[in-house]
């Protein structure tokens, strides 16, 4: 994936003062492309065998398998944050971290409370506009 420096106008006054013109910002994620669907799909399907894996051989169990993704999740993206440029290894690892968690948050309140799929759907989706929205 291209990671590409962008050149981008000051945003404020503040930031006009202290670099008149332009200044440069290091890109974070990867320039969409075909070739990002494909690794973010690979990623999530990796991610999903691992689960399988964790929950079946390694005889975690769902919620252990939920447990340890979480605390995951809860880490990968805070290492991202703080690096000065998208490194590949802590992106990809929160992308597929997050595809894993999600689908296990989403069979967890389908499979374990009986909700129907339906519902989980229209919840999930409600709440991704919320989030899209704000």
């Amino acid at each position: 994936m291209a990671h590409r420096t962008a050149e981008t106008t000051a945003a404020s006054p503040v930031d006009a003062a202290a670099s008149p013109g332009r200044r440069l910002r290091r890109n974070k994620v990867p320039e969409v492309t075909v070739r990002l669907w494909i690794a973010k799909v690979l990623c999530r399907s990796a991610g999903g065998t691992a689960v399988d894996l964790l929950d079946q051989k390694a005889g975690l169990g769902l919620t252990g398998v939920s447990v340890l993704t979480g605390v995951l999740l809860s880490v990968v993206p805070a290492v991202k944050f703080r690096t000065g440029a998208c490194r590949a290894g802590v992106y990809w690892s929160a992308v597929a971290l997050t595809g894993v968690v999600g689908t296990l948050v989403g069979d967890g309140l389908t499979g374990g409370t009986g909700v129907p799929p339906e519902t989980g759907t229209l919840v999930f989706a409600i709440a991704l506009a919320v989030v899209f929205t704000a």
